[in-house]
């Protein structure tokens, strides 16, 4: 089954990203009994060159990874600032729904009570982490980054957005903290 909720909650930040009022709550992924997840020790994931040893671990339903320690928890979502990841277990889509530019425009050419969205491809990679299989990405579309990772037995995935290159950057981290739990 496909989550729709990242391409939902892409094109909603895109609109508070261009000046269209709020960024509403995220959207709610597949319900999973206790996905909330919560950070409650300190991280053991070893990422290299990166020292992640002051970040908090985050537990999900089967499996974990961990943020860094001045990030704040909304259900399935951990943000900082415009930063934001937000994770669940199934498959996620990649592609995003962003704001069409008109030739020449600055700004979105569109209202924000009746956007023009324009479909676009997300371009994963094999990488191993954790000793798994995952498909990651980090695009540049437009004025935002969109960051990932999707893993297989289990289906789970962490999807991020981010408005500059550095802050993609440490989204990418948190992404490759992820580690499937021991059973």
């Amino acid at each position: 089954m496909k989550s729709l909720a990242w391409p939902a909650a892409v094109a909603a930040a895109s609109f508070a990203a261009f000046g269209c009022g709020t960024n509403p709550s995220p959207a709610a992924g597949p319900a999973v009994g206790s996905a909330s997840g919560s950070a409650s020790r300190a991280c053991n994931a070893e990422v290299p060159a990166a020292d992640v040893s002051t970040w908090h671990s985050v537990e999900a339903e089967g499996f974990t990874f961990c943020v860094p320690p001045d990030w704040s928890a909304s259900g399935r979502s951990w943000s900082r600032g415009t930063a934001k990841i937000t994770w669940g277990l199934g498959t996620t889509v990649a592609t995003a729904d962003v704001p069409a530019i008109a030739q020449g425009a600055s700004r979105p050419a569109f209202a924000c009570t009746s956007p023009t969205t324009k479909r676009v491809q997300i371009h994963p990679r094999a990488e191993m982490i954790g000793g798994r299989q995952a498909q990651v990405w980090r695009d540049h579309v437009r004025q935002g980054f969109y960051t990932g990772g999707h893993w297989t037995a289990p289906h789970f995935y962490i999807v991020g957005e981010a408005s500059d290159a550095a802050t993609a950057d440490l989204e990418m981290l948190i992404v490759r903290t992820a580690r499937v739990a021991s059973r």
